[in-house]
């Protein structure tokens, strides 16, 4: 059994400028030190939800990237922005297998309770996702049945004009610039039009 210390993310964040970040850092230092955690810091200054959190990010990409086997925050609210924010974040632990402690919420699944956590979590997510597939395609139904015409609008593509260019030494970027369409939309219009002749 290794005795290297588990590697700690610490993350803290406050709304504005004259508020500090001693009071979570305090908390969430007491409990690495208890621990025997080696930590790393990370801490943002950012209120409105429009605002880019530099250090969460940071972060994230530590967690993505193997460095990190647990964050440690002072409370959800400020970690996460919103309840999809949340469980979002809490996904992407469960997936890179890194643990989470919420001080204030009781949260902790390092221990065997707390794995549930993660469970619970994985479930909303799941729950979501299905929920938006649905909407998606009772509003495709919904479309259809109006008689809108769905997905992107076919362009005409003159092709008799492409295959006289091409045979007059063209190349098909320039037959696609002259028509002035997508090099890959005439090139489906030409494998069209061979596999109707062939």
């Amino acid at each position: 059994m290794s005795n290297k210390p588990t590697r700690a993310a610490l993350y803290a964040r406050v709304s504005t400028d004259d508020q500090k970040h001693d009071l979570q850092l305090d908390a969430l230092r007491q409990v690495a030190a208890q621990r025997d955690w080696s930590v790393t810091e990370y801490l943002d200054k950012a209120s409105g939800s429009g605002v880019k959190l530099t250090a969460r990010d940071q972060m994230m990409k530590d967690v993505r990237k193997g460095k990190i086997e647990v964050v440690v925050v002072w409370r959800y609210d400020r970690f996460a922005r919103s309840v999809k924010d949340l469980v979002e974040a809490l996904d992407t632990f469960r997936t890179n297998g890194v643990q989470f402690v919420s001080l204030q919420d009781g949260a902790d699944t390092t221990t065997l309770g707390g794995e549930l956590l993660f469970h619970i979590m994985a479930g909303i997510a799941q729950f979501e996702k299905q929920l938006l597939s649905e909407r998606v395609r009772a509003g495709l139904a919904a479309a259809r049945k109006r008689g809108q015409v769905l997905g992107r609008p076919n362009v005409a593509v003159d092709v008799q004009r492409a295959l006289r260019l091409h045979s007059e030494g063209r190349s098909w970027r320039t037959v696609a610039k002259v028509l002035n369409v997508d090099k890959t939309t005439l090139r489906r219009a030409i494998r069209a039009i061979e596999a109707e002749t062939a």
